[in-house]
């Protein structure tokens, strides 16, 4: 077999070397040897535009570590996602140009402090591994637009998650979140906010200066009452708060005009802001067994449904 070629393992010495030059000359011969590198590596080269990104999508870190910084500098795109990766070295900062980083489904525990070094990165996801917490260095991320957090361990956000100006998607659903740190109002891009399935049990009163925000999920939380200023939310056009334990809303929420969605499922209700009547451009789910104070509440509205939003849209 290939791999097995002395030639190539000689290539495998070369590319472990720490002299330069050695680096150099190795990937200078190496392209012929590409089929053997899928087959030691498990990985295919043809997904990558260079060597660096190959060898650490195959997590051959002692190996990518060599390679020239011009080169580092060019790689736009590393998909790293589903590896088995535990950590990441600290060298990632020489990443420059990097605008998108999968490290989806590995068994991440932290993030290094570089991160921070990747001030072109656009989109960051990290869902899937057991994050216990996002290092304060994020705020170094001025570009990140896009920040996919949900299914780790986290048990809060950094505050200085609010410096990130540009971010319009923040995914940090099914975590052990117990509150959000006030400076999330900061986040005047953000568009998509989901945080369902943590523990929260009330919100910063902050969030409701979030103007751009068009979807928020607080489903499957332990939140017991809304801010009052709820209603300043005017651009929501999706909120789901099913399965917390909300006994009333602010009567502010009739102001979010542009609501199409409001999923209110499973929680101990018993009356709803009447001015919500008027807003029938949106569906308001009640459940398929509400509380028979709720049902006999709204038994006239033509804008509220008896089931669950999940169950019409799937």
């Amino acid at each position: 077999m290939q791999d097995q070629h002395p030639e190539f393992q000689n290539l495998l010495r070369l590319l472990a070397s720490t002299e330069r030059a050695h680096v150099e000359l190795a990937l200078q011969i190496a392209p012929p040897y590409a089929d053997a590198f899928e087959q030691h590596f498990h990985c295919s080269l043809q997904a990558y535009s260079d060597w660096f990104g190959f060898l650490l999508a195959c997590n051959a870190w002692d190996l990518a570590q060599n390679l020239k910084v011009n080169n580092l500098q060019e790689c736009e795109i590393l998909n790293l996602g589903n590896r088995g990766i535990e950590f990441l070295p600290p060298y990632i900062k020489k990443l420059g140009g990097l605008q998108a980083l999968s490290l989806a489904n590995n068994n991440l525990t932290a993030l290094p402090p570089e991160i921070g070094n990747l001030a072109y990165l656009h989109t960051l996801s990290v869902s899937y591994n057991r994050l216990a917490y996002l290092p304060t260095e994020i705020e170094y991320l001025a570009d990140l637009k896009a920040l996919y957090s949900s299914f780790n361990e986290l048990t809060y956000l950094p505050a200085e998650i609010g410096k990130l100006k540009k971010l319009t998607h923040l995914y940090a659903s099914y975590n052990q979140l117990l509150a959000l740190p006030t400076e999330i109002g900061a986040l005047q891009s953000l568009a998509h906010l989901y945080l369902q399935h943590n523990r929260l049990a009330s919100l910063p009163a902050s969030i409701t200066q979030l103007q751009g925000l068009e979807t928020l999920s607080l489903a499957y939380n332990q939140l017991v009452v809304l801010p009052t200023e709820i209603g300043r939310l005017r651009n929501l056009s999706c909120l789901f708060l099913e399965h917390n334990q909300l006994e009333q809303l602010p009567d502010s929420i009739a102001h979010l005009t542009h609501l199409e969605i409001l999923e209110l499922s499973d929680n101990p209700l018993t009356s709803l802001p009447y001015s919500l009547k008027r807003l029938q451009k949106c569906r308001i789910y009640v459940g398929k067994n509400p509380p028979d104070a709720l049902r006999n509440f709204v038994k006239n509205w033509k804008n509220v449904f008896f089931e669950c939003y999940e169950d019409e849209a799937f």
